[in-house]
């Protein structure tokens, strides 16, 4: 199976996740290795395969998936390999192809909006869990929230009729270590919001998980896992130290 990547996202502290769309039907898959969870030394800026835009063959590769995560499929990493990089023009065509106007278009009714603001999809429901967005509204902006231990990178995004405020793992704008933002990649990326003339988004539903403190059932949380401009459609992580 082949996968051009266009979702590359940190989760906890040295660990990865990763997504692209099947070169054979359009759909998008989330590689999970048999043997583990993906971690920082897979990125290609530290010696691994994924980068944005890297055309990645997995080999014998199956489908694992449940609603809302049905994308999820299990591959050996031994037999994963790069085969190219696609071009930035078929790369972007191929993006656009896929995206809708709309979260609602993308996720369907699941989607619903939990609290002020935020938007999640039930345990065991949901149609989809990755999806790409045309933003062809009000652009959206990118806010780095002061919270201990570390700030949190959000964005202000309003496709519909509800603003939502959404997380952002997208790790290209993070520091070194993977968990902290980096100001001057999010102050670049929000004047590029500005400016593109076309942006698209990779979004999608976080792992269930609760939290704690407002004693709500575990949900799977919307988010961005990362921004797309026509001008430049991907930009790379550069060669970095291990996180911290």
């Amino acid at each position: 199976m082949r996968v051009v990547i266009n979702h590359l996202t940190r989760m906890r502290r040295g660990y990865i996740c990763v997504a692209g769309i099947n070169l054979a039907n359009g759909e998008h898959v989330r590689p999970i290795p048999r043997s583990g969870d993906l971690r920082y030394r897979d990125l290609a800026s530290h010696g691994g395969l994924f980068e944005i835009g890297a055309v990645i063959d997995l080999g014998t590769a199956k489908p694992i998936g449940k609603p809302p995560e049905i994308e999820d499929t299990e591959y050996f990493k031994r037999s994963a390999r790069v085969c190219s990089d696609v071009d930035a023009t078929v790369f972007w065509t191929r993006m656009k192809s896929t995206a809708k106007t709309s979260l609602i278009e993308l996720f369907g009714r699941d989607l619903h909006e939990v609290g002020h603001a935020h938007a999640a999809i039930d345990v065991g429901h949901g149609e989809r869990s990755l999806g790409m967005l045309l933003i062809t509204k009000s652009r959206p902006e990118l806010i780095i929230e002061p919270r201990q231990p570390r700030p949190r990178l959000r964005m202000n995004l309003q496709t519909g009729r509800i603003p939502l405020s959404v997380a952002v793992t997208d790790i290209r704008l993070y520091g070194p270590d993977h968990v902290t933002p980096d100001p001057a990649a999010v102050a670049d990326a929000n004047e590029r919001l500005t400016s593109s003339a076309e942006v698209l988004l990779s979004v999608g539903l976080s792992r269930a998980y609760s939290d704690w403190l407002s004693h709500e059932p575990e949900r799977h949380w919307l988010q961005i896992n990362n921004l797309h401009f026509v001008e430049s459609p991907y930009w790379r992580l550069p060669p970095g130290p291990e996180p911290a």
